[in-house]
């Protein structure tokens, strides 16, 4: 156990754990989301529930939030346009170029997860920033239900995670992420009720947590195996609430793994831990590429050329990475980038963590 005067390390293991999945579960490929999609986006939304103060009024929450989170977005979209425009005048001939900077503008405003045709008009998607939005109405929306009294706050939990799976399965998806972030309150609260019971929890016999673990990771395989989706950027739980259940039971499995790694190993309890801190900056840096990067200019000769689709993603990962961490090292390095990002200035060249 840590110290209650040290910076605990394991949530950010586990954020860092979660965003190399959020990169490789873009891949495309059924078996690689059917095994990271139970639990990359909700690890982030329960640590983020977990970690929710009612200390600031609400006013200063979510000035402060609109900062850390919409500033991003705002930021990153506009580094989507504009090396949009760059690639397809330096690599794909040029053709239509404004048409491409006013696609990803459009995008940027609705701030959709990815395109949507059953609206009442197209929708192009933005990609993975909307968590930035989802993550901003969720905590907004629990800060604002931590006033109320306990019973109101479950049912409003509970009947706004319901609306917004039925009104985005019934009707269309709302601009800016509005319905996922009802989604991501349900695990948000979760989140800050396993912080209300965690001395409770750690006082539970030892042989008793170890069988809830157990469970829990064979829950998730069961969830793996039988997987038929969950995507909750389009509000889709799947199975319904055995599957919330089983992507709850793989984020406790997740977080049990960072605090292990915590306590057993250094140099990548280290590596891990900064990409979590710096979670943020490396998801921005994946969109960027996985939006305007044509990497099919790569991928389609090597497998003309006779390469195996494995040998090809592996390349391709390699690829994205090589471009993700040094972005992500540089910039978590730069002051004007922190800046950006809400993390706190860099003094005489020792990092320090996110306020």
């Amino acid at each position: 156990m840590q110290n209650s005067g040290e910076r605990l390390t394991y949530p950010y293991i586990a954020r860092g754990i979660a965003m190399l999945c959020i990169v490789i579960g873009h891949l495309g490929r059924m078996s690689i989301a059917r095994v990271v999609f139970p639990f990359h986006v909700p690890v982030f939304y329960l640590l983020s529930g977990f970690f929710l103060s009612a200390s600031q009024s609400p006013g200063v929450f979510i000035r402060r939030k609109a900062r850390t989170l919409l500033v991003p977005y705002v930021v990153t979209c506009a580094a989507i346009i504009a090396l949009s425009a760059v690639i397809n005048e330096g690599l794909l001939g040029g053709e239509d170029t404004l048409g491409v900077m006013r696609r990803w503008a459009f995008a940027s405003l609705l701030g959709s997860g990815g395109d949507l045709y059953n609206g009442p008009f197209f929708m192009p998607g933005i990609g993975a920033l909307w968590f930035l939005l989802a993550t901003f109405w969720g905590l907004i929306l629990l800060r604002l239900l931590l006033n109320v009294r306990p019973a109101v706050r479950i049912a409003a939990v509970i009947g706004i995670f319901a609306l917004s799976v039925w009104s985005e399965r019934r009707f269309f998806q709302l601009p800016l992420s509005i319905q996922p972030g009802g989604c991501a309150l349900l695990y948000m609260y979760i989140g800050w009720l396993a912080r209300q019971g965690k001395d409770r929890f750690a006082a539970l016999p030892r042989e008793l947590r170890a069988f809830i673990a157990v469970c829990a990771v064979l829950i998730w395989i069961a969830f793996s195996v039988r997987f038929e989706s969950f995507w909750l950027v389009h509000c889709d739980i799947g199975r319904g609430i055995i599957d919330v259940f089983g992507s709850l039971c793989a984020s406790y499995a997740v977080i049990l793994f960072s605090q292990w790694l915590d306590r057993h190993t250094h140099a990548l309890r280290g590596a891990l831990s900064y990409l979590g801190q710096y979670s943020l900056v490396m998801l921005c840096a994946h969109i960027i590429e996985l939006d305007v990067f044509p990497w099919y200019l790569m991928t389609d000769p090597l497998l003309a050329g006779g390469m195996s689709d494995t040998a090809c993603l592996l390349i391709l990962i390699a690829a994205k990475f090589i471009w993700i961490i040094p972005v992500t090292l540089l910039l978590s390095r730069w002051n004007p980038a922190r800046r950006v990002f809400g993390y706190p200035p860099l003094q005489r060249g020792k990092a320090t963590a996110q306020s």
